[in-house]
């Protein structure tokens, strides 16, 4: 009876939705290649993009898993990050406060469209909020570092 109410559980995340956040995992890992670099360190990237895409189609619990995991990836070695850079040493730079925001990001923005109708403009200001946390969390540690 045991095995029986095993198979018949619902999963927490099903299989479409994995497949949604690796796809997105894909998307963010492929557009932080486009980058400018700048003088001070920071490069201009198209990650930024990608994670509000993420947060506009998967919403805040699917778009934050996608963008954990592609941090997951950068820092266990896998070149993911902009002009394929991995490892830790990017989390602790100049970089890290926004690759630490992205989460967040995702999240705030991501709630903000499951949430769109909660008063009128809620979509915009969430855009916004998200915008703001990641250059906020972003620039603390860079003038930090």
């Amino acid at each position: 009876m045991s095995d029986e109410k095993i198979a018949t559980s619902k999963s927490a995340i099903n299989v479409r939705e994995m497949c949604y956040v690796a796809m997105f995992t894909a998307v963010i890992s492929i557009l932080a290649q486009i980058s400018i670099p700048l003088p001070l360190g920071v490069p201009l990237t198209m990650q930024t993009f990608a994670i509000t895409l993420a947060a506009v189609v998967l919403g805040a619990k699917y778009s934050t898993y996608s963008t954990i995991i592609y941090l997951l990836l950068g820092a266990i070695g896998v070149p993911v990050l902009a002009n394929f850079s991995a490892g830790l040493d990017k989390f602790v730079g100049p970089t890290g406060g926004f690759l630490f925001s992205f989460p967040l990001m995702a999240f705030i923005i991501g709630y903000g469209v499951e949430h769109k109708d909660m008063f009128k403009g809620a979509y915009i200001v969430f855009l916004i909020l998200g915008t703001v946390a990641n250059y906020v969390v972003g620039v603390v540690m860079f003038c930090f570092w």
